[in-house]
């Protein structure tokens, strides 16, 4: 079991090999390193064995460690280092010739996804839309595009090629799980962090542009809300997946395809008009969706940085939506 100086020394040692010249330099390397996530979670194992810990012991107990201020503060801090570290050698290694005519691998959209969320999570993208939304009192929409463009490049393939594909993935991989979620989390990345944004705008004394703000659902959304989380807390994780599992049929699915296909300003009436116990099931597989949704992102966040820690995450929200930049 490590002590907690070791733990200690461990995130400060991880940090400042994260933020050296020498690990940018290797991570750019294509003929030396292939996947630069993957070899970011190795160099950051490796930290544990001059100390004299297992890595995978180190790991677990560093995760297990509660109610201590600064442990919490560096585990953050070293979070953020590994994202922006991935992030920057993701830029790095921008081919100079991007690829315009040949589709994006699975495996590369599946990468997509996971920069792009990286990226909209770091405290200086939040900041820069914060920025943005206060000087020119616009939505910060077309920053986000950028962003989602940029990324594209970086990978290697022409932006306007890429987006065409990306617009075709609900089809062409409608069977494919991993990638159907993954665009899935990605379109809400997207949502949550313009949430975040207004929020921090309104917050700072900052009024919203006219429309920014999502139309009202009503008083019959409010109180399903309201029950659902009350109901949702007494139940157990088993609880919770079993009524998923058997909640989520066809008629459900088919329901929250209807509810996203109408205009914002549409769906209160049509909320109203369900059934009581069809609106509170409704609103509780909307918020056990969200709960499973933001807990294979985490799972898969940690098998991307290294370490097991958890990225920040909203709730439910609505905000302009990923396929404006298709």
């Amino acid at each position: 079991m490590p002590t907690r100086e070791a733990m200690l020394d461990f995130l400060k040692s991880g940090i400042k090999m994260m933020e050296s010249d020498a690990t940018r330099e290797l991570l750019r390397d294509r003929d030396k390193v292939q996947k630069p996530g993957k070899k970011l979670i190795d160099l950051q194992l490796a930290g544990w064995e001059p100390l004299g810990y297992d890595s995978k012991v180190g790991c677990e107990a560093l995760e297990n460690v509660q109610g201590d201020e600064e442990i919490a503060n560096l585990r953050m801090e070293f979070m953020f280092a590994a994202m922006r570290s991935y992030s920057q050698a993701t830029s790095d290694r921008r081919p100079a010739t991007l690829e315009s005519k040949v589709a994006m691998p699975r495996e590369v959209i599946l990468e997509f996804f996971d920069i792009c969320n990286t990226r909209m999570d770091l405290p200086e993208t939040q900041e820069k839309f914060q920025k943005h939304l206060a000087e020119t009192k616009q939505m910060p929409n077309k920053l986000c595009i950028q962003l989602q463009r940029d990324t594209l490049e970086d990978l290697g393939f022409e932006a306007d090629h890429a987006c065409q594909v990306l617009g075709r993935v609900p089809q062409d991989y409608q069977n494919d799980a991993d990638v159907v979620r993954g665009f899935q989390m990605w379109s809400m990345k997207a949502k949550q962090t313009m949430m975040r944004v207004m929020k921090a705008h309104q917050d700072a004394g900052g009024e919203l542009p006219q429309g920014a703000a999502p139309p009202e659902m009503g008083p019959d959304f409010k109180v399903a809300m309201e029950k659902a989380r009350a109901d949702l807390l007494n139940m157990s994780d088993d609880a919770k997946d079993k009524f998923l599992e058997e909640k989520l049929d066809e008629t459900a699915k088919n329901r929250f395809q209807e509810f996203q296909e109408l205009p914002p300003g549409d769906r209160a009436e049509w909320f109203s008009k369900l059934a009581e116990d069809v609106r509170l099931d409704f609103v509780k597989l909307q918020l056990l969706i969200m709960r499973q949704m933001q807990m294979r992102a985490m799972e898969q966040h940690q098998k991307q940085h290294g370490g097991g820690y958890a990225q920040p995450t909203a709730g439910p929200s609505h905000a302009p939506g990923q396929e404006q930049m298709m």
